[in-house]
């Protein structure tokens, strides 16, 4: 037995040895060669060993420790003590404002806990890293955080670029004097906020595309490339759950943007309560991180545990302090120092020791890193030097962080806006806080501004357009072809061809896009590493860096942020740049959006009057407003613009009329109103009354139904505010209101549309569209089902006769048998 127990001992020794040579190896490659040089190596023996058949053991994460060591920490620059002076005055502010709104106004609402969390994220960030445009530089761009508001508002309070009336009117934008929007809002405060990034997930997907369509522009040579620019994207760990959040993280790496840097707050905890309470966000996060290709950088622990880790030589400290759940985390942070130690050491000798040169009170105030300008600095420097992958900085912060016992680290803490004065007066006395004014003298300055506009564009000539605006003849084609042939054509035009944007989710050859794939490329920011397998085709899929098309892949989300970032690229970097995206309807989605204009053209010539003019208006009048149009893949063919100088007008406007009765002494009378593909079903049902029912029917095209409601309600309100004036009209009532007989809408899409402008008929609107279910199965059985197609809207204009007393019943029930209409036949919209 005691030669057994030696032969033990004498391996023991023997590993220790081994292990130990190793170490020694590796150290002096290290000397020798450098960190690359052991990464290399190290690779070596893992695909040595995994060919001899030894199954490695795999982590996607790196233990519970700061990423960057102390070793490697870059000294902090300045001043530490005006910098701490100047975040206290910030966190005060931003404090005082929400709570100072909510007593005046219990339902104004504001949040304080999710600044008071990252105070030192966002001051570091400003005070040595975030750089604003002017001077001859390129400014970073900065999504931040939508709940952090109040303490962005604060800071520029101090630097002067906003009033103490404005901080006062907190979330009362409507006051006299202006207020400060609750969240990032570039439409209401276009002169402070550059994007939007509430509702949450919205901001890191934006970040992404906005960090890729940089590199599109400087790989095109329009925007001057600039290795100190960097995307900034603060976001909270809760914030990670929505799908946008992280959804396309592993395209930063694919695109290999290292001008983006993600900042991560990690306070544990989200509206109702921990973020991971049975788990580690900070872990997992980097696991999901590191798998897309990110460089990552943990934040975990303040300077402080710094001597205590460099006396855990065998990393028990580390080990446990990875085994504690988030939910523990958020209790330590309630805690009392004693009830911390206990937990951590968990009745481990080995640990208590380690920590007993720490009294209950000094272990308490122990700080988590990001709550440590010290560590935070050293993240953001790496960050910024790393040039080989976008980085992701997750810093473990406290939420609530010095709001005292009523909401630090508490599940309330989110919704908490009031403190009351005990609370008032601890912040105060935590923070050194000096409330008088003369005491404020760290009024600093960031060069943080936007371009105020790029230069104004030329509208493309007419001869440009006229293809389209003669027609097709016989040549059945549909109205994205007809897009596709002007996007080509715009695309050639010399003033503006570069600017154009095309943006496509995966579906170019759906749309009958594939041509430009030649004509102008797909970008890639690493170009084409391969032979695509269609390269001996006219139409090969062709990437490259200097690419025009966006090809996202399926990803409308992705897109949208494409569309967005090319879109404000007039704001950001001072480009009218002309996005085209390219994806599927929004007709009644678009109604709530004020300056989104929608059309659905029915032919050729009206998209090229639309885009035409909507590059009028956007780029050479720069009018906030942008478009949506309809363009369907039904083919038929193209009539030329008729030869009248009001059509263009009317397509502008929402109406007109595209063709009048052949047969206008027919006794009965009706106007039919069709937009997009339908109106071929509408000019048949023309026919039909024509020939078979003695109906005089006039046709027009209805562009934008929108348009004609939004017309129609200012008119209407106008109207209503000035009973001494006389009234006006709108355009659709002007149309119709010398209009013979009964009116009949018909739509591909749901009645909704035609019934919202019904009111400005002067008769009852008999609206027909595909209310129901989604269906599968061609065309002409889909709107037979749904009943729009000719003979429903034949019929429905007969009966709308009939209901006006000039057709009968009997004639209505014969139309009913000789058009085939099923009396008996489900309702669609329950089918």
């Amino acid at each position: 037995m005691n030669n057994n127990l030696e032969f033990a001992v004498r391996n023991e020794d023997i590993e220790a040895l081994e292990t130990q040579e190793w170490l020694e190896s590796l150290d002096d490659v290290l000397k020798s060669g450098g960190p690359a040089r052991v990464k290399s190596l190290l690779q070596q023996l893992q695909m040595h060993a995994q060919q001899a058949g030894v199954s490695l053991p795999y982590s996607a994460t790196t233990p519970f420790l700061n990423t960057v060591s102390v070793e490697d920490q870059a000294p902090f620059p300045g001043s530490r003590e005006i910098e701490r002076r100047i975040k206290s005055l910030v966190r005060w502010n931003a404090m005082a404002m929400v709570v100072r709104a909510n007593r005046l106004d219990p339902d104004i609402g504001g949040h304080i806990s999710t600044f008071a969390s990252a105070a030192t994220l966002y001051e570091v960030a400003f005070n040595h890293f975030i750089r604003g445009n002017g001077g001859g530089q390129r400014g970073d761009q900065v999504y931040f955080q939508g709940h952090a508001s109040p303490g962005i508002y604060a800071r520029a309070f101090l630097e002067g670029r906003l009033s103490q009336e404005q901080l006062e009117n907190f979330r009362n934008e409507l006051k006299p004097g202006g207020g400060l929007a609750s969240y990032p809002h570039p439409w209401l405060m276009p002169d402070f906020w550059e994007f939007p990034t509430v509702s949450m997930g919205l901001g890191p997907i934006m970040g992404i595309y906005q960090a890729r369509f940089n590199c599109y522009l400087e790989d095109r040579g329009l925007l001057q490339p600039d290795p100190r620019a960097k995307v900034w994207v603060f976001l909270g760990d809760g914030e990670t759950d929505e799908p946008e959040a992280l959804g396309s993280i592993s395209l930063a790496y694919r695109a290999k943007l290292n001008n983006l840097i993600f900042v991560v707050n990690c306070n544990l905890q989200r509206l109702d309560g921990p973020v991971r309470g049975n788990g580690k966000i900070i872990q997992e996060l980097e696991a999901v991180f590191r798998g897309a290709g990110w460089t990552v950088i943990k934040v975990v622990w303040g300077s402080g545990w710094d001597p205590v880790f460099a006396r855990d030589y065998d990393g028990r400290l580390a080990k446990r302090l990875g085994e504690i759940v988030d939910g523990e985390y958020q209790k330590f942070s309630v805690s009392d120092g004693a009830y911390i130690r206990e937990h951590i050491c968990n009745g481990d000798p080995h640990l208590l020791d380690l920590l007993s040169h720490l009294s209950d009170e000094q272990l308490r105030r122990m700080r988590r890193g990001g709550h440590d300008p010290e560590k935070v600095y050293a993240a953001y420097k790496v960050a910024m030097e790393n040039d080989e992958a976008p980085t992701v900085i997750l810093a473990q912060t406290i939420k609530g962080y010095g709001l005292g016992e009523g909401g630090e680290g508490r599940n309330i803490t989110h919704k908490q806006k009031l403190l009351n004065e005990d609370e008032l007066r601890e912040f105060r006395a935590r923070f050194g806080i000096p409330i008088s004014d003369d005491t404020l003298p760290e009024r600093r300055s960031i060069a943080r501004r936007r371009q105020e506009s790029a230069p104004r564009l030329r509208t493309p000539p007419e001869s440009l357009f006229e293809e389209l605006y003669h027609g097709t003849g016989n040549r059945a084609i549909s109205t994205t072809m007809a897009f596709v042939r002007l996007l080509s054509k715009l695309l050639r035009e010399r003033d503006i061809g570069k600017l154009i944007v095309p943006i496509v989710p995966d579906e170019a050859r759906t749309f009958g896009m594939e041509s430009l794939f030649r004509q102008c490329g797909i970008y890639s920011h690493i170009g084409q590493r391969y032979e695509p397998v269609d390269a001996d085709s006219l139409l090969y899929y062709k990437e490259s860096t200097d690419g025009q098309l966006l090809e996202e892949g399926i990803t409308e989300a992705g897109s949208m942020a494409s569309f967005i970032a090319a879109g404000t690229a007039y704001a950001t970097h001072g480009i009218n740049t002309i996005p085209f995206f390219i994806y599927y309807s929004i007709h009644l989605l678009a109604y709530p959006i004020p300056n989104l204009l929608a059309y659905d053209p029915a032919f050729a010539y009206e998209v090229a009057v639309i885009i035409r003019d909507g590059i009028r208006r956007m780029y050479e009048e720069q009018e906030n407003v942008f478009y949506y149009l309809t363009v369907e893949n039904q083919n038929y063919p193209m009539p030329p613009m008729p030869d009248d100088p009001a059509i263009k007008e009317g397509i502008l406007k929402g109406m007109y009329r595209f063709k009048t009765a052949e047969n206008p002494t027919a006794p009965l009378k009706a106007q039919l109103m069709g937009s997009g593909a339908i109106m071929n079903e509408v000019l048949e049902a023309q026919q039909l009354l024509a020939e078979r029912y003695h109906v005089a029917a006039d046709v027009w095209s209805v562009t934008s139904y929108k348009a004609l409601r939004r017309e129609g309600l200012e008119v209407v309100r106008w109207n209503m505010l000035h009973p001494d004036e006389t009234p006006r009209q709108s355009h659709l009532s002007k149309c119709v209101a010398d209009a013979p007989g009964v009116f009949v809408a018909a739509s591909d899409y749901t009645k909704t549309l035609p019934d919202s402008v019904a009111r400005w008929f002067p008769r009852p609107l008999t609206a027909l569209g595909t209310d129901g279910f989604g269906r599968s199965d061609g065309r002409k059985a889909l709107r037979h089902f749904f009943e729009v197609d000719a003979r429903f809207i034949a019929y429905a204009t007969l009966h709308a006769l009939a209901l006006d007393g000039q057709l009968s019943v009997e004639a209505l029930q014969q139309a009913q048998q000789d058009l085939e209409i099923d009396a008996e036949k489900i309702n669609p919209m329950m089918a």
